[in-house]
């Protein structure tokens, strides 16, 4: 939980292989989320694949997120190396981000928005597509506007409503999932 990396792993989906694992560092907590300092309040959410080795990462706090683009180099993964192992010390999670073997190893990463800078935001956002190269879009988790109560044991109506929100970037994608799939398709059919 104290960690500030975890792993992004790449699936051969034809072969039902992993063929690229990374390490993948969180910002600090208080640039995802300028309420929070506690590095186990971040997780990621959503991803999305540009291409084959470019992808938009959802870093999160239940209050807010930052999305990041992030490029893998096949040079920087760590499957089967030791820091692929869980048993190795120490572990790829317990080094500092500071540690070089853990920025060496670290996917090139930009951040291209920061949930902050838009104050209609709603909390809990826990899903991202992509709709073209200048807009991404966002829905929030409304626990199906409820939530529990561990002191009383009861599920309350909170009245949180599903939420979707359209973001224009500051600067277009480099390319779309759509965009990879017609260009896929087209020299698939050799055209």
């Amino acid at each position: 939980d104290a960690s500030l990396q975890t792993r992004i792993l790449r699936m051969d989906l034809a072969k039902g292989t992993i063929d690229g694992e990374w390490v993948y560092r969180f910002e600090a907590p208080a640039t995802v989320d300028p309420s929070t300092t506690k590095t186990t309040e971040l997780k990621l959410s959503a991803m999305v694949a540009l291409d084959d080795r470019r992808m938009l990462v959802q870093e999160r706090t239940d209050n807010a997120f930052l999305v990041a683009q992030v490029t893998l180099s096949p040079g920087q993964s760590i499957l089967g190396t030791s820091y692929d192992s869980l048993t190795t010390t120490p572990s790829m999670e317990s080094l500092k981000p500071t540690d070089s073997n853990i920025v060496a190893l670290s996917p090139y990463k930009s951040v291209i928005f920061l949930s902050s800078s838009v104050p209609e935001m709603p909390k809990k956002v826990e899903g991202m597509a992509v709709e073209n190269s200048n807009t991404l879009a966002f829905i929030n988790d409304n626990d199906f506007s409820f939530a529990y109560d561990a002191k009383s044991g009861k599920i309350t109506p909170t009245g949180v409503p599903t939420q979707f929100l359209y973001v224009t970037l500051a600067a277009p994608l480099p390319t779309t999932p759509d965009a990879e799939a017609r260009a896929l398709a087209k020299a698939a059919s050799g055209r």
